[in-house]
């Protein structure tokens, strides 16, 4: 079957590298002449360059491994072809002053306080660090996101952020409930060429209370700019690392 796999054509390789500009998507490693093709779709007869991504080794063999999901390949993918002309999602981290923590062998998973620390936020706060490639200002006009609940269970260090947020945005969490769209006053204006980073604080309502996120789930965000642009952030798990993560059951005695 390997025998009958068509070889990736020497153009299509140097477009690939280009677009990736001789920097490994996921590790910055710049070691071009070790680098590897990998098939998104998993399927090695697929050759569109829309399938395709160069990157290093040790990275493709993460993907392989499932460390790298399929998920946060396609969104590196997607923001590949996006970085030249439109807006880049750069990061997304949890804020040190929440007691939440970011999954090392996930930077989208995020896990409930295992800290008893009443001077931190209980609060699940994002820091979304963006990067507007466009010629010209745009304005941050709405939020979009689906919030899908999975059965209970897990833990995990908090990561810095450079960029100061320009505005924190509140998102109550509705579990399994169509999707919302959340407009607000404070819109960011981001100038042509700038980084710029805003926080999402996430949240359960309860009775109009604001209360930290206990269960299980991932959150899907779509942030949308003045011009139609679109960015589609990864997907956030929260108290977990992936839809099918094994539960942990602990028997108290």
């Amino acid at each position: 079957m390997a025998k009958n796999r068509p070889n990736i054509p020497p153009k299509s390789k140097k477009i690939l590298q280009k677009e990736i500009n001789s920097v490994c998507p996921f590790c910055e490693n710049g070691e071009v002449e070790y680098f590897e093709i990998h098939h998104i779709d998993e399927n090695p007869s697929n050759n569109d360059l829309s399938n395709l991504l160069m990157l290093c080794r040790i990275c493709h063999s993460k993907i392989t491994k499932g460390d790298i999901s399929e998920n946060e390949v396609r969104i590196v993918k997607e923001n590949l072809k996006n970085t030249k002309q439109k807006i880049e999602l750069a990061s997304v981290t949890v804020d040190p002053q929440s007691s939440w923590e970011q999954k090392a062998d996930n930077r989208y998973a995020f896990y409930r306080p295992s800290s008893n620390n009443r001077k931190l936020n209980s609060l699940l706060v994002l820091k979304w660090s963006l990067i507007n490639h466009l010629p010209k200002t745009v304005i941050l006009t709405s939020i979009k996101y689906d919030a899908v609940s999975l059965p209970s269970g897990i833990f995990g260090p908090p990561q810095p952020s450079i960029l100061k947020s320009l505005a924190k945005y509140q998102i109550p969490i509705y579990w399994n409930q169509p999707v919302r769209y959340l407009m607000y006053d404070d819109q960011i204006q981001v100038p042509e060429k700038q980084a710029f980073q805003f926080e999402t604080e996430l949240f359960n309502d309860i009775m109009e209370k604001k209360c930290k996120i206990m269960n299980r789930g991932y959150v899907d965000f779509n942030f949308e700019f003045s011009d139609g642009q679109v960015v589609k952030a990864p997907r956030i798990f929260i108290n977990c690392k992936s839809e099918d993560e094994q539960m942990v059951i602990r028997i108290l005695s």
